[in-house]
């Protein structure tokens, strides 16, 4: 161990004060969700990372999912702020199943900060359902998320898509399959040529085994 490295002492009421600290966290019903849910969550570094080009819909190869580009306004009063969680206050459009966090494409999907008892986490929203929050607390068109909003308004609603159906599927990939004619034809049983080569006796064995377990066969 190099004796030069500085070394960072943390004292006694440090640690009680973080300890009582992350105890208030988990007695906080609200934040205990939000921590349940961060965890499904992209990292905060990766969703605003700079480098990334939202036009070209990138995914995280360690997550395999699509990453959240789009960001919720903050909102200007936040010691008035009422958390949207994923499944509590306004509703917006579910899917057919009932899941509440639908978009019908990457853009309606936004990425906001939640801050409460000193603790910052990111969490998500779509559009219909963060446009729903915005305007309980904020009136029907608040100045600080009117562009998210009107956006919410022009999106369509949800549709469930059935299963394709094979049938269907393999009727259509033989149609574009053009009939056999005589000329394209590769094997003709008329053209079959008989075996020639004859073996004699003394070539073949004295004893003949047959695997027949089911008993089908017969002398």
């Amino acid at each position: 161990m190099d004796s030069d490295a500085p070394q960072q002492c943390v004292s006694s009421d440090d640690t009680k004060a973080e300890e009582a600290r992350l105890r208030r966290v988990r007695a906080d019903p609200v934040l205990d969700k939000i921590c349940r849910n961060e965890a499904r969550q992209l990292p905060f570094e990766a969703i605003v990372d700079p480098s990334i080009d939202p036009t070209t819909l990138p995914v995280v190869p360690y997550y395999k999912r699509r990453i959240v580009f789009q960001h919720w306004p903050a909102w200007p009063n936040p010691e008035e702020l009422k958390i949207p969680l994923a499944f509590e206050g306004p509703k917006g459009k579910e899917a057919a199943n009932g899941w509440p966090l639908w978009g019908a494409s990457l853009y309606s999907f936004y990425e906001y900060i939640v801050r409460k008892e000193g603790v910052e986490l990111s969490a998500m929203g779509t559009a219909t359902r963060m446009a729903a929050w915005a305007k309980e607390i904020g009136g029907a068109y608040p100045d600080w998320a009117r562009r998210e909003i009107e956006a919410a308004m022009h999106e369509p609603d949800p549709e469930k898509v059935p299963v394709y159906d094979v049938n269907k599927l393999l009727l259509t990939a033989e149609a574009d399959r053009e009939p056999a004619t005589d000329e394209e034809r590769k094997f003709v049983k008329s053209r079959l040529a008989n075996p020639k080569l004859e073996a004699p006796m003394r070539m073949l064995p004295r004893t003949l085994i047959v695997h027949d377990p089911w008993n089908l066969l017969s002398i």
